[in-house]
């Protein structure tokens, strides 16, 4: 008696002959068995006789009926077939003969080069994607990458991009739309994963800095940078949200805005993109320390930057602040930390120490009228120390 599984030769005859249209009385005659016989193999009571005489009888059989494209296509996909179906007759009957006696599939007769070739050839697919081209068209792959995840479960967001911002600021529609957007996900549970690039000018950090900055505030943000700074020649873009979708560019310096953007669906892809961001993230370093919660310690770190009033900047932004701290000489790089705070339910706070960040953290408040400086900004310091404290 044979146990009756995906691999025993019941269960494969009887998919071949169901596959085919055959009955038992028509296969036990190819074979000069009994109908009765042939039944009892398909119901897994006896097995197929192992003789290679009986194996090619049957192969030949079955061979024999596979003959229209729809027919073929089936044949192949129910042996688990990588490539077409055999359009010889006679590797099609080497073919089932190897697939009844439990050998590995490939086409007989032919070369371990076709072989190869043939797996090949058959390994890919075409899957979903949406292709976007330009600046405008990376807005709007953004724009429908959120879109997406805003009708999926809220997970984590996996960015990375050392691409030209110039796609991100060039519109000042663009700005505000993003981060209303990524305010609705981070309400809605997401959480960001962010590698920044530091190989900025003075000027892409600001922006970025100012895009970014606000979205700090509202929690959510797992930052991270490179210590190791890429070549500029080649630039590259990734965001991935697993189980739901992700959006790959990548661009040549002097493309001027005209690199192709796509977003794709296939998980099989998504994974790989993940794998990617996962594998660059093993090399990068947490861009700053994120506190939550212990005030007095918050408080401390406030009154300890704004302890060298001459070097101090203050920016009060509703429920939040920033607190910048300049070196007095610019070569005295380790000097200088960025501090921004958000006060609420949970006080939340982010300090920078990396000095390229803190120029643009520095730079992002003097955008600002309401900077203060010097004694006014120590002032101000102090009794926003004494707030956290009392919150």
């Amino acid at each position: 008696m044979e146990t009756r599984s995906q691999n025993s030769t019941g269960y494969k005859l009887d998919l071949l002959m169901r596959l085919t249209g055959s009955r038992n009385a028509e296969l036990g005659e190819a074979l000069s068995f009994d109908a009765s016989y042939i039944s009892r193999i398909r119901n897994g009571k006896r097995s197929l006789p192992a003789d290679p005489e009986v194996i090619g009888k049957a192969a030949a059989y079955f061979a024999g009926r596979v003959t229209a494209s729809h027919e073929r296509a089936a044949a192949a996909d129910a042996v688990g077939l990588a490539s077409p179906w055999p359009e010889d007759r006679g590797e099609a009957e080497a073919l089932v003969a190897r697939w009844l006696s439990g050998e590995p599939l490939s086409q007989a007769g032919e070369s371990s080069e076709k072989r190869d070739h043939n797996s090949y050839l058959s390994s890919g697919r075409l899957s979903e994607a949406a292709f976007y081209f330009g600046n405008e068209g990376k807005r709007q792959a953004v724009m429908s990458f959120l879109a997406e995840l805003e009708r999926s479960p809220a997970g984590t967001m996996l960015i990375y991009s050392d691409e030209d911002m110039t796609w991100l600021y060039e519109d000042a529609r663009f700005g505000p739309c993003l981060r209303t957007e990524l305010a609705k996900l981070l309400a809605a549970g997401w959480r960001i994963r962010i590698i920044h690039s530091l190989g900025r000018d003075r000027t892409e950090m600001w922006e970025g800095v100012k895009q970014w900055l606000p979205m700090y505030l509202l929690g959510n943000f797992e930052p991270f940078y490179s210590p190791r700074l890429r070549d500029s020649l080649t630039t590259r873009s990734l965001f991935v949200a697993e189980g739901c979708c992700a959006m790959l560019a990548s661009t040549v310096k002097g493309q001027n805005g005209e690199g192709l953007c796509m977003i794709i669906k296939d998980p099989g892809a998504i994974s790989a993109a993940a794998r990617e961001f996962g594998a660059y993230l093993a090399q990068c370093r947490p861009l700053m320390d994120i506190r939550e919660g212990d005030r007095q310690r918050l408080a401390q770190t406030v009154r300890e930057l704004a302890s060298d009033p001459d070097s101090l900047i203050f920016l009060r932004l509703r429920d939040s602040a920033l607190i910048v701290r300049l070196p007095e000489d610019p070569g005295q790089r380790l000097r200088g930390s960025a501090l921004v705070v958000r006060l609420g339910e949970r006080v939340r706070s982010f300090l920078f120490s990396e000095m390229r960040l803190v120029e643009a953290v520095a730079e992002f408040a003097e955008g600002d009228g309401g900077t203060l400086h010097g004694a006014e900004a120590a002032s101000a310091a102090e009794a926003f120390a004494k707030s956290i404290e009392d919150v």
